[in-house]
């Protein structure tokens, strides 16, 4: 699949300025917007969103490209040099490959019984 769009949304997040938090970007808007865009992004790589279920997941993946990419006095440098979208684009899909194929919790007996059965 071609990165077209996931890389384009990215684009468009990155165009917003920076903004001291408190002016119009609070951190907690700010942590919002990225978990938005991790969900973009997993929508474009599998046809569907991620539920609200899997919110902590969400956070989790925009809290490491948030860490990259903090909204600071650098953020149009940090966005604007070469490979930057692919370097989020990258960070994203990691953090997802990750979160989501991580060992489920123990299947309860009667899960294990249809399983098997």
């Amino acid at each position: 699949m071609s990165d077209e769009k996931q890389v384009d949304a990215i684009r468009v997040f990155c165009a917003r300025p920076a903004k001291a938090a408190g002016k119009g970007r609070t951190v907690v808007r700010f942590h919002q917007e990225w978990t938005y865009l991790v969900n973009q992004i997993h929508y474009f790589d599998h046809g569907k969103a991620l539920q609200e279920k899997d919110a902590a997941i969400l956070k989790d993946v925009a809290k490491a490209a948030q860490k990259k990419f903090p909204n600071d006095a650098n953020w149009e440098k940090a966005v604007s040099a070469p490979g930057a979208h692919e370097e989020i684009l990258a960070i994203i899909r990691e953090g997802l490959q990750a979160q989501l194929n991580r060992p489920q919790v123990a299947p309860t007996k009667a899960q294990a019984v249809s399983e098997s059965g």
